[in-house]
């Protein structure tokens, strides 16, 4: 199931890819009307994102203390609401990562039309040094009663006994131990490229058959885990052995974010030190009854080994995964890309901007044409102008070499009215921008102030729209919250 839901998403995840190179603003290779044309990008797309994710944040967390309110039904139980309200929002915004999560979900929404919130219990075991400090020897005495609880020989632990006997003497104990670093609930953003679900054609994850997380783990985090008892031995043995094969590789959108970044995975520790693996819930009846049981499981691929399997465990079967959306499709999972609603007028505001700076390199550019004969004795002169250069012609031949003569004759100013003719495009079909909602034009200057912000306030309104939209899964998320 899991190789065909890959093999028939292929189309969307190389779309999701395209994307996210627009709104990273990846250079493109131009060579379109001529050699070395512009290539520049306005990141019209990005300010586009980044407004968004700022009036988000700002209309839904502006105290993110207050951003979850408990629904109590009985008006007398208001005071005990409050109490767990309280609660609630306070590990949520400085405990387990659940506003930085929904922060963070913004641009992947407004890139991929539907983001994920992901809640799972994790905990984490570190071995640290400390250190304690000792004043007297009954203290010591308590902490270490003998020299096998120290850890150290019958010589050592006299010693340490002996010089905190004596006045104003102290000691210093150092010591490795195992610290709970995290054994809590912890919120995470899972983008649509890592998401993967069957069938297809399923309206939400209660629909799915099977839905899970596309997850990149290292050969050491492999090795821990096996150790700890979260993955069974023998199939991360089946892991190493299936990696070490060299059957493994870099799938497209890592490749595309490491290009980005600036990262290669060129050495022979990085190829065989990256496992893909899925966490998967599925829904299956195992015992035969007609009646389907859930299940979580983690499985690679490579090996088609589950590392660990077992019932579901999240109380009630609510799901680990909440969605996000800002414009939702009827009867679908996946929601609207603003960005793909506005990829065209984008790359338009590009391909304009790109042809006013062609135009410049041409109109600005000197370039010659002279008398085949004087080839030989001026081409090096020429290719090597700059401004005062003096070109040394013979006798008689001044007129023989001469400047172009290029007019622009563009009909469109430059194209700057019809640059900004597209943004006007942007914000009818995502919403206006921050740089632009409200503000005058030049054939209405003298607009009374009310007309403006009744403008300000339209622009509010469309956000309004998709922060409804996102506010429908924040129920989801209290519930998920509550059951880890």
């Amino acid at each position: 199931i899991l190789n065909d839901e890959i093999q028939n998403t292929t189309v969307m995840r190389r779309r999701l890819t395209m994307l996210n190179d627009m709104l990273e603003g990846v250079t493109q290779e131009v060579d379109y009307p001529f050699p070395n044309a512009s290539n520049v990008d306005v990141k019209m797309a990005i300010g586009t994102a980044r407004t968004m994710r700022s009036t988000m944040i700002r209309a839904l967390f502006s105290d993110p203390d207050r951003s979850f309110v408990a629904s109590i039904p009985e008006e007398a139980r208001r005071s005990d609401g409050n109490i767990v309200e309280d609660a609630f929002n306070w590990k949520a915004a400085h405990e387990n990562n659940l506003i930085e999560a929904l922060k963070d979900s913004v641009i992947p929404i407004f890139r991929d039309g539907l983001a994920f919130v992901q809640g799972i219990w994790e905990k984490q075991v570190q071995r640290v040094m400390d250190y304690r400090y000792y004043e007297t020897a009954e203290a010591f005495l308590v902490d270490y009663p003998d020299p096998q609880a120290a850890g150290i020989s019958d010589d050592a632990f006299e010693s340490a006994l002996v010089t905190l006997s004596e006045p104003d003497a102290s000691l210093t104990v150092c010591f490795d131990r195992d610290m709970v670093k995290k054994d809590s609930a912890n919120f995470s953003v899972v983008t649509l490229p890592r998401f993967h679900w069957w069938p297809l054609s399923a309206e939400n994850l209660d629909d799915c058959e099977l839905y899970g997380v596309k997850m990149e783990e290292s050969l050491a985090k492999m090795k821990q885990k096996r150790k700890t008892g979260e993955y069974r031995e023998e199939a991360v043995d089946a892991c190493l052995s299936k990696n070490n094969s060299g059957d493994g590789g870099i799938d497209q959108w890592n490749r595309s974010r490491d290009f980005i970044e600036g990262i290669t995975r060129q050495s022979s520790q990085q190829k065989s030190g990256d496992f893909e693996n899925y966490r998967l819930v599925l829904n299956i009846d195992l015992d035969d009854d007609d009646i389907p049981e859930k299940y979580m499981g983690v499985f690679n691929l490579a090996a088609g080994r589950f590392l660990n399997f077992d019932r579901y465990k999240i109380r009630n079967n609510i799901n680990y995964l909440v969605p996000l959306r800002f414009d939702r499709r009827d009867n679908r999972m996946i929601g609207k890309s603003l960005l793909y609603d506005g990829m065209d007028i984008f790359q338009q505001i590009n391909d304009i901007h790109r042809h006013r700076n062609n135009a410049r390199m041409i109109t600005d550019a000197p370039g010659f044409k002279a008398e085949k004969e004087l080839k030989d004795e001026i081409e090096a002169d020429l290719n090597n102008w700059r401004p005062g250069v003096v070109i040394w012609l013979p006798q008689g031949k001044m007129n023989s070499v001469q400047q172009f003569a290029v007019e622009n004759r563009s009909n469109t100013q430059n194209s700057l009215d019809e640059e900004n003719s597209l943004r006007g495009y942007v914000e009818f079909i995502i919403g206006p921008t921050q740089g632009l909602s409200g503000q005058e034009t030049k054939g209405d200057a003298g607009a009374p102030a009310t007309k403006h912000l009744s403008k300000i306030r339209q622009a509010g309104f469309r956000m309004d729209d998709y922060i409804d939209e996102m506010k429908r899964s924040f129920s989801d998320i209290g519930k998920l919250a509550m059951a880890l």
